[in-house]
């Protein structure tokens, strides 16, 4: 039989669980803005993560 720990880090290394803590993440960080929002704090504008630059288009 595992022990706690190897059963834990093995769940924890599923699809399953890194969804469940995305969500939470998710959830967190909305409710973080939205009362550092409520307290007069500005939040800057998401920026993309990247840029596709494709070959036959010239860049912007």
């Amino acid at each position: 039989m595992k022990d706690v720990d190897e059963a834990l880090s093995d769940y924890l290394e599923t699809y399953e669980a890194d969804e469940i803590f995305n969500d939470h993440f998710s959830g967190i960080r909305r409710a973080f803005i939205a009362g550092f929002k409520a307290a007069g704090g500005e939040v800057p504008p998401i920026q993309p993560v990247f840029r596709i630059i494709r070959q036959d288009h010239p860049p912007k």
